[in-house]
């Protein structure tokens, strides 16, 4: 009778071994942002830069401080900050993009209409024109979003170190269903 036992340990062994000593980190990792909101509120992240900083919206709970106010959110993975992101003194922000540069588009709620805002870490936070909102801001700085127009919401690009608005040309609504 053979003995197959201590070999079959040792393929074992040297498995477990060069899986344990290949060094590749996993792709991904799955990271809890700390909350900003009493229990039972909810927070949902909208975007990531390549620095690992995401921006996104929080509610507050029923019976919370600012019950029912949208809180945009900046969390920044390396230290594990989460900031709020406000405008002016208005209670309701949202975040929908970050660049790579920490420039973060989104708006705020005005008592007449929503206002896009860009937030920075060195700038603070700027206000692109009435009735518009931000939805992403790229490396360069170009925002694309959209505005209040005749029809409905029309889509629009602020660009340049002023931020020159420019609507996009419309496209035609599909046809009725037959």
């Amino acid at each position: 009778m053979k003995k197959v036992l201590p070999t079959s340990l040792l393929a074992v062994s040297w498995i477990v071994s060069a899986t344990a000593w290949s060094g590749h980190p996993p792709k991904y990792a799955l990271i809890e942002i700390p909350s900003i909101v009493a229990a039972g509120g909810s927070m949902s992240a909208a975007a990531i830069n390549d620095r690992d900083e995401v921006v996104g919206n929080a509610t507050q709970p029923d019976g919370a401080p600012f019950f029912g106010a949208a809180l945009a959110f900046f969390y920044q993975h390396r230290s594990g900050a989460v900031n709020q992101l406000t405008f002016g003194s208005e209670q309701n922000s949202f975040a929908f993009g970050i660049n790579d540069k920490g420039i973060i588009a989104g708006y705020a709620e005005t008592p007449d209409l929503p206002q896009a805002v860009l937030w920075s870490r060195v700038g603070g936070a700027e206000g692109l024109g009435p009735a518009t909102i931000a939805m992403a801001v790229n490396d360069r700085g170009t925002v694309a979003g959209n505005f209040d127009c005749d029809v409905a919401d029309c889509a629009a690009v602020w660009s340049g170190t002023t931020h020159v608005f420019a609507s996009l040309p419309g496209l035609s609504p599909p046809p009725p269903p037959p």
